[in-house]
């Protein structure tokens, strides 16, 4: 009687297999088969998304539907049976219902019958969609009074808050296979490269700072300190972004500075990191509390270090050297 042993090799997508004969004392003396078996990993080839996305997909927004089904069937049964709302015979009634504006109900909470606020509630719940042509703000709910009818309504009815929503335009950004996976809002700066240039220049004596705006530097091949570089020969000095820390010095004092907002072409708008609500004091008139804006060149009087404060508030400069400055 001859003796086999079977030998498997189990891969995520493939088997190998051997087939060796022995001896009577239980050692391999031949080879008698091999073999091996590749099938697909269940990807697709193109994009190597997983091909059962698409059903997955579409079983998740069948359970949503049938979530917010069950959920808008349990609060009108629940309703019905508390009074609140018509009975489902009755159809009169329930249709004289759907012509209403559900904020307007919102804003009459106080006076009316909950019923009709809870069912919209309870039909957003979760998806943050409205119906097309409906208002999107409290404002717009209100009329042509605006903000300023909401708040005459707020006092009238004792509301204490009120949020107001607004649409916001995002560019989309997608991944390598063409899936979207974030957005941005393109109408902010990404933040400064300030560039110096070697001596023998024509602006061996200057700074220059470049404001790369978060569109350009979500464009594809954007390389940071590269990408918008003035000349081959310049070197980066430091980069700053919103909310970062600088020392500088003025009349032979050092001050740390928070970088509040920078526009083109090159110009930083900066304030004390201990201060508080700049943005609403810099633009009141009566405040004397102005930012400090200074270009590129002329931050470079001040000898600016970047430096980072921690939440106990240590400071610590960036490890960049500075380039040396020529002496006057």
């Amino acid at each position: 009687m001859t003796n086999y042993r079977l030998g498997l090799d189990v891969g995520t997508n493939s088997l190998g297999w051997s087939v060796l004969r022995t001896d009577d004392d239980g050692n391999p003396v031949a080879i008698e088969a091999t073999g091996s078996r590749i099938f697909s990993d269940g990807r697709d080839s193109k994009s190597k998304a997983t091909l059962a996305a698409d059903r997955r997909e579409a079983r998740s927004a069948r359970r949503r539907r049938d979530r917010y089904k069950q959920r808008r069937a349990f609060l009108l049964a629940a309703l019905t049976e508390a009074g609140l709302f018509p009975a489902e015979d009755n159809k009169t009634e329930r249709a004289a219902l759907q012509v209403l504006n559900p904020l307007e109900l919102r804003a009459r909470l106080l006076n009316e019958k909950p019923a009709d606020i809870l069912k919209d509630i309870a039909a957003r719940t979760g998806t943050g969609a409205r119906k097309k042509g409906e208002p999107t703000t409290d404002a717009e709910a209100v009329g042509k009074k605006g903000i300023e009818g909401v708040q005459a309504l707020a006092r009238e009815k004792g509301i204490r808050r009120i949020r107001c929503f607004g649409p916001k335009q995002a560019i989309p950004i997608k991944d390598k296979y063409g899936k979207l996976y974030k957005g941005y809002q393109g109408d902010s700066n990404w933040g400064m490269e300030i560039y110096a240039f070697p001596e023998g220049h024509k602006k061996a004596d200057k700074w220059e700072g470049v404001v790369i705006s978060r569109f350009d530097a979500n464009k594809p091949g954007f390389q940071s300190g590269t990408t918008y570089r003035p000349e081959p020969t310049a070197k980066l000095v430091m980069r700053l972004q919103i909310n970062d820390c600088i020392e500088i010095e003025e009349n032979g004092k050092k001050r740390l500075m928070r970088v509040q907002k920078m526009d083109q072409p090159n110009r930083l708008y900066l304030a004390p990191p201990n201060e508080a609500n700049v943005a609403n004091r810099n633009s009141d008139k009566d405040n004397e509390f102005k930012f400090l804006a200074k270009s590129a060149n002329a931050l470079r009087d001040l000898n600016p270090r970047k430096v980072h404060i921690s939440p106990t508030g240590q400071v610590s400069y960036e490890s960049r050297r500075k380039p040396r400055r020529k002496k006057k």
